[in-house]
């Protein structure tokens, strides 16, 4: 049995081991709760083979951009995320080497230590994680962002919320949206954010869940000129597989750009 089928099992056994446990044994808090779904899902996160639609839409909503792509971290490097269609149709051979340009690129900035941008499951303030409200199979959880000292942003406008699954603990979705406008750095009118990740189980119970959407849009004035977009990820085609870092004892990161 690989290593996340048997943090599952043990995630299962431990709430059976909870709910049957004598008057007084402590109970998981909203926040052991939150941490064990976002370990559960970190430890199959670098597992799965997908297909991924990209598009990205202009402020009216107008499709400005859509890509897919094929990620298989089974294969090596240059192999594990290639470009099949760009918005002429398929892939050129032209539009494959430079989209591997730019992945090289990216790898050799983190080989050379540059700054990575936090993770959003890094800024949860997990001390002050509580729930928020439940339905007969949704337990949707509070989470307090911490301040990011690379941001200079007012974190606690920022409304943050996450669904786990009542029986299994497992992520569903995470959710975020600015509560009101906020001017950054005397530039930017920031009118609104919203921020949407869901997640889904793939192969069944015995797999942790598998990031499925990604939408974020933003609403915002730079020096009276109206900006903004969006971004939609979907990935599709759900496949298990062997990291090909693990498998021949080597360690080449993927950069992504969803970083929950």
């Amino acid at each position: 049995m690989q290593l996340p089928e048997c943090r599952h099992l043990a995630a299962i056994l431990g709430s059976v081991l909870l709910l049957s446990s004598p008057a007084g044994a402590r109970e998981p808090t909203p926040s052991d709760m939150l941490q064990s779904a976002i370990e559960d899902y970190s430890a199959g996160e670098g597992r799965w083979a997908y297909r991924e639609v990209k598009r990205e839409y202009d402020r009216k909503g107008r499709l400005k951009a859509e890509t897919v792509s094929r990620i298989d971290p089974s294969l090596p490097w240059d192999e594990r995320d290639i470009l099949l269609s760009s918005p002429a149709g398929p892939a050129t051979e032209k539009e494959q080497r430079q989209y591997q340009k730019k992945r090289e690129k990216e790898r050799r900035a983190i080989e050379r230590g540059a700054h990575r941008e936090r993770r959003l499951r890094e800024l949860i303030d997990f001390a002050g994680v509580r729930t928020a409200s439940q339905s007969s199979d949704t337990m949707r959880l509070a989470l307090p962002i911490l301040p990011d000292p690379d941001r200079d942003f007012p974190v606690d406008k920022i409304a943050m919320t996450a669904d786990l699954d009542r029986f299994t603990g497992e992520l569903r979705a995470i959710h975020a949206e600015l509560r009101e406008p906020v001017r950054h750095k005397a530039v930017a009118n920031i009118k609104g954010m919203n921020l949407e990740i869901q997640f889904r189980q793939v192969e069944g119970d015995d797999r942790p869940a598998a990031l499925s959407f990604l939408r974020g849009t933003a609403r915002a004035s730079l020096l009276f000129f109206p900006v903004g977009g969006s971004i939609e990820i979907a990935r599709t085609d759900h496949r298990w597989v062997t990291p090909y870092d693990e498998r021949f004892n080597v360690e080449i990161g993927t950069p992504t750009a969803i970083d929950f």
